[in-house]
């Protein structure tokens, strides 16, 4: 059942998933897939990978939008997401570019898993120039003293 996309939450674009992905590999490669495996230990309660995280893209239920839990992000889109992987495999990769003509740029292990990647909205809430900065007091002029004075 192909539902319509929402106009009140920003999908993440494809492009944006695309550069996810190359950046996943890479932080994978560069911590030597243990320390990628603890770090997403401790995103992957929020709806996030590491990948994710530094995109400040968040993956949530596609009906609640609630970011998916560490269970659902492991089994549904870890263990159990061989099967859209394999079905990938068989289309010659082809259905890996279906975020370019999804309406929520899902691709098939977003489907799968009832899920969709947004933009992260606790970073949408407070953009940088909203948060004021309090002004700090004028500058005391302080004179040096010399403790030896002929």
């Amino acid at each position: 059942m192909a539902s319509k996309p929402d106009s009140n939450v920003e999908y993440a674009s494809p492009g944006i998933r695309l550069g996810s992905y190359f950046l996943e590999a890479v932080l994978l490669i560069c911590t030597l897939v243990i320390g990628w495996l603890l770090w997403a230990l401790t995103t992957a309660g929020k709806g996030q990978t590491p990948a994710k995280k530094l995109l400040s893209l968040t993956v949530v239920d596609e009906r609640t939008h609630k970011p998916l839990g560490t269970g659902r992000m492991f089994w549904m889109r870890g263990i159990l997401a061989i099967i859209p992987i394999f079905a990938i495999l068989l289309t010659l990769g082809i259905l890996w570019f279906m975020p370019l003509w999804d309406s929520r740029n899902q691709n098939l292990v977003d489907k799968w898993s009832s899920a969709v990647v947004l933009k992260d909205a606790t970073e949408a809430e407070s953009p940088p120039a909203a948060r004021e900065v309090e002004a700090s007091p004028e500058p005391v002029s302080i004179e040096p003293t010399n403790p030896i004075q002929n």
